[in-house]
C-alpha cells in the first residue's frame, strides 16, 4: 500500500513538472510568435496590415522598419526592430531618403545591452512597448518634435514602476517628453541645462 503511495507520488510530481515545462514553452513561443508577427506589419494611412515582403533592414542603423503611406500620400517610416548590438544607439532621421516618424511597438523589445538612445527631430509618435524590458536603458533623449507617446511606451522586466526609477528622460521643457516623465515619475534632464534633473 505504502509503495502505491509513494507511485502515486512520483506520478503526480512527473505531471506537475510536465505542466510547468509545457507553460514555460508556450510562453516563449507566443512571445516569438508577437515579435515575429509585428515585423511583418505594414502601415498605411493610418492602419496595419500584415505583409511581410513590406519589412526591410537597415544595416547602417541596425533597425528593422516599415514603409508607410499617410492621408496625404506622403512616405514615412516605422521602426520595428533592432538587429545591432550598440550600447548607445542613435535613429537616424532618414532612412533611403524617407523621414523616420514613428517608433513602432516592441522595436527594442529585450534589447539587454542598450543603454542610451537618442531619437531624431522626425519622430512623432512613441507606440506601446517601444522600450520595453531594456533592462540596462538609462537615457532615452526625446525631441520636441514627439506628440504623442503611449502609455506604455516605456517598460521593463519586472513592473512599471521599478523600471521608471533608473531612466532618465533628455528633452526640451513643456514638450510631450517631458510631461510623459512627470506623469510616469521618470527623471528629467532638460536640454541645455545638464544640472536641471527632477525625479
Amino acid at each position: 500500500m505504502r509503495g502505491n503511495n509513494l507511485k502515486m507520488k512520483n506520478i503526480h510530481k512527473t505531471a506537475f513538472l510536465s505542466v510547468v515545462l509545457l507553460c514555460i514553452a508556450a510562453a516563449f513561443l507566443v512571445q516569438f510568435h508577437l515579435k515575429k508577427n509585428y515585423k511583418e506589419r505594414y502601415i498605411s494611412n493610418g492602419e496595419v496590415y500584415h505583409e511581410q515582403e513590406k519589412t526591410s533592414y537597415d544595416p547602417n542603423s541596425g533597425l528593422e522598419y516599415a514603409i508607410g503611406e499617410d492621408e496625404s500620400g506622403e512616405t514615412y517610416i516605422m521602426t520595428c526592430g533592432y538587429q545591432g548590438n550598440d550600447k548607445i544607439v542613435v535613429i537616424p532621421e532618414y532612412i533611403q531618403d524617407i523621414s523616420v516618424k514613428y517608433i513602432g511597438e516592441m522595436s527594442f523589445l529585450y534589447q539587454d545591452e542598450i543603454e542610451r538612445i537618442e531619437l531624431p527631430d522626425s519622430i512623432t509618435k512613441i507606440c506601446n512597448f517601444s522600450f520595453g524590458s531594456c533592462s540596462q536603458l538609462k537615457e532615452i533623449s526625446i525631441p520636441s518634435s514627439v506628440q504623442e507617446i503611449e502609455d506604455y511606451a516605456i517598460l521593463t522586466n519586472d513592473n512599471e514602476t521599478k523600471s521608471m526609477k533608473d531612466i532618465t528622460i533628455i528633452t526640451e521643457k513643456g514638450s510631450e517628453a517631458a510631461e510623459y516623465a512627470k506623469k510616469k515619475k521618470l527623471k528629467i534632464k532638460y536640454v541645455g541645462n545638464d544640472m536641471a534633473c527632477e525625479q
